[in-house]
């Protein structure tokens, strides 16, 4: 699976990044180490890179002073976990001019996620580096989906299909942990959330979560 592929990328990265004890310990080049840059709360730092989940893509992290952070997150989604929201809107086009519409299948051809959201930081007993979070902001997603339908019009029935495009956007909620590896500017995270549509009016909020890195910039 896909999935699969992306954790795989994602181990092989963190195994490469991390210097062996040998290594450090032997007569090589030192290195300088990294601390957290939500503990260096004065200066303005600012992270790159690749997290996996609903959404994966790219993630981009600006740390300010107070142990507060801005996060935008530009990446896709895993259609099928969202197939019952597209079936629902097939429901509430109601713009097809048939005499009765019968709802086949769909198939998402594309989809796209942009986040925006801020994010405080607390400190997990005494360990720099080592955070867990809380955060809270916005989401907008667009799909477009082929639809396959049968319908019916002055007694006939046919099967016909279109194209339509979805958005959606609403607020998000996460809750996550966040460890910049020592001796290296390479952070890792995990976390869990949720999203509700409010733009289409479902508040029902939907379960949201991934994994990845970031590397950081002074």
């Amino acid at each position: 699976m896909r999935f699969l592929k992306y954790i795989g990328v994602f181990g092989l990265l963190f195994m490469l990044a991390v210097p062996s004890q040998g290594q450090m310990r032997g007569g090589g080049k030192k290195l300088k180490k990294v601390t957290c840059p939500i503990v260096e709360g004065g200066k303005r730092n600012y992270s790159l890179g690749v997290r996996v989940g609903d959404p994966y893509g790219i993630t981009g992290k600006v740390y300010l002073k107070n142990r507060w952070g801005v996060e935008v997150i530009l990446g896709r989604t895993f259609a099928a976990l969202h197939n019952v929201a597209n079936k629902e809107a097939f429901d509430k086009l109601g713009n097809l001019s048939y005499d009765t519409t019968t709802y086949l299948g769909h198939e998402v051809k594309h989809s796209y996620v942009l986040a925006i959201r801020a994010a405080k930081h607390f400190n997990i007993g005494g360990y720099t580096g080592l955070d867990w979070y809380a955060a809270a902001g916005v989401q907008g997603r667009y799909y477009q989906a082929h639809y396959v339908f049968q319908f019916s019009e002055d007694a006939l029935t046919n099967v016909t299909s279109y194209d339509e495009t979805i958005i959606s956007a609403g607020p998000e909620i996460a809750i996550g942990i966040e460890f910049v590896i020592p001796y290296q500017p390479l952070g890792i995270f995990a976390e869990v959330g949720a999203f509700s549509d409010v733009l289409n009016g479902d508040l029902v909020p939907k379960f949201l979560g991934g994994l990845g890195f970031r590397y950081n910039f002074r």
